[in-house]
């Protein structure tokens, strides 16, 4: 199973319709639409702001399959911190964001690889 069967399963279980998804998410409803029918797989930025909006969700799970789809998240500290029209991110916050670019970036060079391959 790939990232966008995980992305659509897991907006599955969550029970919201795909437009609520994608307003949750910040990207058009085009864009899980074409996910929800295999015209594009899921990008970096509906990874990116999916992983963003939905703590619980395990990236780990999303990207490679690996592990639980919902995380534990241990109660701990207050990472963001709201006043009215601010939000504040730790510097482990914006680190975890890093590398998490990192990653999607990775795969997209695989993918964009594997499809090189297919077409010869």
């Amino acid at each position: 199973m790939g990232i966008s069967n995980r992305l659509l399963l897991f907006v599955n279980q969550l029970g919201i319709d795909h437009k609520t998804f994608a307003r949750e998410i910040k990207v058009s409803r085009a864009t899980i639409s074409d996910i929800y029918n295999g015209k594009h797989p899921a990008g970096g930025k509906v990874i990116l702001n999916t992983l963003s909006r939905y703590e619980e969700l395990s990236a780990e799970w999303l990207l490679r399959g690996d592990g639980q789809m919902i995380r534990n998240i241990e109660p701990g500290p207050v990472r963001i911190f709201e006043e009215p029209g601010s939000v504040y991110l730790t510097k482990q916050d914006l680190y975890n964001f890093h590398r998490l670019v990192e990653k999607v970036q990775e795969l997209e060079v695989v993918v964009n690889e594997i499809r090189k391959s297919l077409k010869q």
